[in-house]
């Protein structure tokens, strides 16, 4: 039914990629805009109407909703991969290889957790992360969440059931 398919392993991968991509974008994207807007509004010689101040304030308020957004793609990719991990047949003998291969993505995730921590407290962002605590909290547990997430990939992808032709 499914052919040439990778096992799960590699969208675990793509969930710690992804998510520390998006956390720091939106991060600096959230501060760019804070502070442009900021200027903006403190300078007299650009338009000051009330559709400007409006403006400028939604916008500010549209950027404080980027938390919840990297919160779906996790969600998103959470529930794919556990989709992913039930409709990929795989061998059990490659359950040592999807360990070890598991294990180097979270000493990856723990990397990228520490650079997420080393980043978020900075001075420059400190206005702009009390906006994104639920990316602050992923992404400062980022190995956790991975290894949570991985086990689960392993658990689904190895313990069902023969389902598919072949892939007894």
């Amino acid at each position: 039914m499914i052919n040439n398919k990778k096992g799960s392993v590699l969208d675990v991968l793509l969930i710690v990629i992804f998510l520390f991509g998006f956390g720091v974008s939106f991060l600096m994207i959230h501060h760019a805009i804070n502070i442009t807007a900021d200027q903006m509004l403190n300078n007299t010689q650009i338009n000051d109407s009330t559709d400007f101040v409006r403006v400028m304030n939604e916008t500010k308020d549209r950027t404080d909703r980027l938390d919840y957004i990297v919160f779906a793609v996790f969600m998103a990719f959470i529930i794919a991969l556990i989709v992913a991990s039930f409709l990929v047949p795989a061998q059990p003998i490659f359950m040592f290889i999807f360990l070890i291969v598991d294990m180097i993505i979270v000493a990856m995730s723990a990397v990228l957790s520490y650079v997420w921590n080393d980043i978020s407290t900075r001075s420059t962002f400190i206005s702009s992360i009390t906006s994104f605590p639920i990316t602050d909290h992923l992404l400062s547990n980022l190995p956790i969440y991975i290894t949570i997430a991985a086990l689960l990939s392993l658990a689904i992808t190895y313990a069902k059931p023969y389902l598919f032709e072949g892939s007894q």
